[in-house]
Formats: C-alpha cells, structure tokens, sequence
C-alpha cells in the first residue's frame, strides 16, 4: 500500500470496522470472510436495584445480552 509517507507492507491486517468491512474490503480489492451485523437494543425505564455495575448477562447460543445502563436495563439481540 503506498501512502503519503511512503510505501507499507505486512503479511495481515484486522479491519475492525463492523458493518462497514465489506465496503473497505471492496474498495482494496479484497475479500472480507468475516461479517459485522445489525442488532437492536432496548433502555428499559428504571429498575430499582439496576445500576451500571450490575454484572452483564450473554446468552451467545441464543444471540442476546442485557447489561445495567443508568438506572435502566440495556438489552440487545
């Protein structure tokens, strides 16, 4: 890769953009094997007891977390 301070060369490099990695990839010639995605999330009202130091909740086989936001609960899938 040539820049405005010379040329670069390395054997790898992490692309940690996400959504956007597909559209990088394409613009350098480059296939992108891994995909980001989407995902929504809620902010519940308060919750007594919820503080942002409650200890997070991930469920990776069925894609959902909750973590303590505030006084509310954020929990996404």
């Amino acid at each position: 890769m040539e820049t405005t301070r010379g040329v670069l060369m390395c054997n790898a490099i992490a692309v940690c953009i996400g959504l956007w990695s597909q559209e990088i990839g394409t613009m350098v010639a480059v296939c992108v094997l891994a995909l980001g995605c989407k995902h929504f999330h809620l902010l519940t009202k308060p919750v007594d007891g919820a503080t942002q130091h409650l200890r997070a909740l991930i469920l990776h086989d069925s894609h959902l977390s909750s973590f303590g936001e505030s006084v509310g609960l954020l929990v996404g899938g």
